[in-house]
């Protein structure tokens, strides 16, 4: 049950892009609401992390017994998340401390592009002189987080994770909820998948052109 709810706040986040990247009905809704959903997601999945990280395993999303332990600081406070065993821990240990390595240039690999998404579109809809049109727009968002999403997933492996025995934890540079609710381990498989469909978008759109 954990591992459901956890998919289905989740599920917020495809939502979301569609309504930006899509724009099924009038732009302007459609972007706000889009926006909304993406910030509005902390809020939403706040109690559910709150009630539940003691018992559910950060790299695999499924339900354990309090055991290995890592502390990390992020949204505000320190928390303490469990892993089945050390391996795994060791693994979400070398995740969190590579966000915190790189903490403003991932900031600026993921937040940036959707920003200027965001901020471009109502631009064009709102019929300002020179934005750029909705395709660029496109090209730009997708380009720069599938970069973001495969630099990610592979440039963790090469990072050595802090100790969980370390007198400061380590310090995530983003709202927990964004790789809590899946677990790391499914989030890395999104950002692997995202990534590549993304890439091989661009590179479509790029040659097309």
């Amino acid at each position: 049950m954990l591992r459901l709810q956890g998919v289905l706040l989740f599920l917020i986040v495809p939502v979301a892009f569609w309504l930006l990247l899509a724009q099924p009905y009038e732009p302007r809704a459609a972007l706000v609401l889009g926006a909304l959903l993406l910030v509005g997601l902390r809020f939403l999945a706040a109690p559910f992390v709150r009630r539940t990280h003691a018992v559910k395993g950060i790299w695999t999303g499924g339900e354990i017994a309090p055991g290995c332990g890592y502390r990390v600081v992020t949204d505000g406070r320190e928390w303490t998340f469990n892993s089945f065993n050390d391996p795994l821990r060791d693994k979400a240990a070398a995740l969190f401390t590579f966000a915190q390595k790189l903490a403003w240039p991932l900031r600026l690999a993921f937040v940036g592009p959707v920003a200027y998404f965001v901020a471009a579109e109502f631009a064009r809809v709102a019929g300002v002189e020179g934005a750029p049109p909705h395709a660029t727009n496109v090209l730009v968002l997708k380009g720069v987080l599938a970069v973001a999403a495969l630099g990610t997933f592979v440039g963790y492996r090469f990072v050595q994770p802090g100790p969980h025995h370390a007198k400061d934890p380590v310090r995530f540079p983003f709202g927990i909820h964004n790789v809590y609710l899946l677990g790391l381990r499914w989030t890395l498989a999104v950002l692997l998948v995202v990534g590549l469909w993304w890439t091989v978008d661009v590179a479509r759109a790029l040659a097309a052109r």
